[in-house]
């Protein structure tokens, strides 16, 4: 197709897009500023259902599979001070069981390795390409790099990261062509309230395989996994006493050791400690995690997506280290590679709609027009869940009121599978490469966009069954005080309440009636479908009334 793009970033995001652009023959080069693909600068990455669902479009998603081992067994739990399980749930087998797609937990370097084996056109794929200057041009774009070569093509996509190249530049340009199109303070968006160190060590004996535990503390938690090779991941995150701002906020090998040993003694089960897991590793770093969404991701020709564009935070079971080119939604979520994977999908979806009206070649404002749709269609996305999964990882680490109420008694007494829900309510709202078939999987939930129309969202009109329901309840109300036959031919309450002998015979056999109702309506409140649906009581009541005049 008439369409060049040059791809900044050899991560997640970059080498998701590669492929996706190849499946629709469409020109593109990468640009890699590491010597080699898939380097080790991150532990493990977790997919869930909506990453995985993009993955299976492109092809890729059996060979996570494979990668994964067997992780239908893990065993997700819930642990307090001192390593004491609180409870356990099978998030990989439940996920699939309602999506058709499990939460895979593997090694982030395994992802990479598989997407760029993947890529048809490796030739198009070039290393030690640092890029250091972007110009913006009429005609398209031209990108120079620190070792002399040059690239031209129709426009840029900054999958480059947490210190975006491309980001910076669209800064620069948007600031000389479009004075205040950019605010001043874009980086003082970036707020640091938790850092973590995260590594990888060999298994230890007490640490049973395959599992995952989630380790609440007062002012930090722990996320640890085991995954393949017989290793284990885990991730320590810390809150700071002071929320810091900007992106220049960097850590030493001395602080991270010295925070290190501050927890050696913590357990992450009842058998084994987070010492036995640092000074057995054979990686670990220190970062902080920053919590961001800048107001605009895209200027023109220019777009930047993952890291570039947003990073937010989401505690759910799983661990996620995307320290470079995707978007990540932190390391305790695995929604990092789920989110650069959608804003891949987002992106191709919006310039093939616009290659079907100009397939010769799109013109500038084709092209503003296309990333615009993808920060539209992103950006609430990515706020909500700034804002919950901040709330989320305070929550986790004791670091919100009543967080020991919660976590001690609420979440026991909802039990584990509240996480589950809030992993599929995230998910179903995922977007899917629209112009591929998605293959066939047996699934309980269906994605949103598999939907014959939209979900209702507005607050508004999800309060219309509550307002029915309170007006025919008040209308049977005042029709019962204005005719009190009425109140005593539809609730039979003289003849259940009566004082006559004579006058509870019949009670007896309403409430005799009433037992398989009352039995049907308890199982099918059970399930998730039915939960707060106002429409079971007008049911219920149907039901009573004919079971009486039968």
């Amino acid at each position: 197709m008439g369409l060049r793009i040059i791809i900044v970033g050899g991560g997640v995001a970059g080498l998701s897009l590669a492929n996706m652009l190849e499946r629709f023959n469409i020109d593109y080069v990468l640009l890699e500023a590491h010597p080699q693909m898939a380097p080790q600068v991150g532990a493990s990455i977790a997919l869930f259902p909506s990453g995985n669902r993009i993955l299976d479009q492109i092809g890729c998603f059996e060979p996570v599979r494979h990668a994964a081992g067997h992780y239908h067994d893990t065993k997700t739990s819930l642990r307090g001070p001192g390593g004491a399980a609180m409870g356990e749930l099978r998030l990989p087998f439940d996920l699939e069981q309602r999506l058709g797609y499990p939460a895979i937990w593997i090694e982030r370097r395994m992802l990479l390795q598989i997407l760029y084996k993947n890529i048809g056109h490796k030739h198009r794929i070039l290393t030690k390409q640092r890029v250091k200057r972007v110009d913006l041009r009429p005609d398209g774009v031209r990108v120079h790099t620190e070792e002399g070569s040059t690239f031209t093509g129709d426009m840029v996509v900054g999958a480059d990261g947490v210190h975006s190249v491309i980001r910076k530049e669209m800064w620069r340009i948007g600031k000389e062509v479009s004075p205040g199109y950019f605010p001043d303070n874009e980086t003082s968006r970036m707020r640091i309230c938790t850092r973590c160190i995260f590594g990888i060590s060999p298994r230890p004996d007490s640490l049973e395989h395959p599992s995952q535990h989630i380790v609440h503390y007062h002012g930090w938690a722990y996320i640890v996994g085991t995954g393949p090779d017989d290793r284990a991941y885990w991730t320590l995150f810390d809150g700071l006493k002071k929320t810091e701002y900007g992106e220049d906020v960097k850590y030493s090998k001395d602080d991270e050791t010295a925070l290190a040993k501050q927890h050696f003694g913590d357990h992450i089960t009842e058998t084994t400690t987070f010492g036995e897991l640092y000074n057995n590793r054979s990686m670990s770093t220190l970062v902080p995690l920053g919590e961001y969404v800048f107001e605009k991701w895209h200027f023109r020709r220019i777009i930047t997506i993952g890291d570039s564009a947003h990073k937010v935070r989401l505690l759910i079971a799983n661990n996620s280290m995307m320290v470079s080119s995707s978007l990540q939604f932190d390391p305790t979520s695995g929604q990092g590679g789920n989110g650069a994977l959608e804003s891949a999908a987002l992106l191709v979806n919006a310039l093939l709609r616009k290659l079907e009206r100009s397939p010769e070649r799109l013109s500038g404002e084709a092209i503003t027009s296309a990333v615009s749709e993808v920060h539209t269609r992103r950006y609430k996305r990515a706020k909500r869940l700034v804002y919950e999964a901040h709330m989320l990882q305070l929550l986790i680490s004791h670091r919100l009121p009543f967080s020991s109420l919660i976590l001690k008694c609420v979440v026991p007494l909802l039990g584990l599978n509240v996480f589950v829900d809030v992993v599929v309510l995230a998910c179903i709202k995922a977007p899917r490469i629209e112009k591929l078939p998605v293959p066939k999987r047996s699934r309980l939930v269906p994605f949103e966009d598999e939907l014959p129309a939209a979900p209702i969202e507005n607050a508004c009109a999800l309060w219309i069954p509550w307002a029915l329901a309170s007006g025919l309840l008040g209308l049977l109300l005042g029709a019962a005080t204005c005719h009190p036959l009425l109140l005593a031919q539809y609730s039979h309450l003289d003849q259940l309440c009566g004082n006559k002998p004579a006058g509870q015979k019949p009670g007896i056999g309403i409430l005799t009636n009433l037992v398989p109702i009352f039995v049907a309506w308890l199982v099918e409140s059970r399930r998730h479908g039915n939960n707060k649906c106002p429409l079971s009581l007008f049911v219920t009541l149907a039901d009573d009334d004919e079971a009486y005049q039968n």
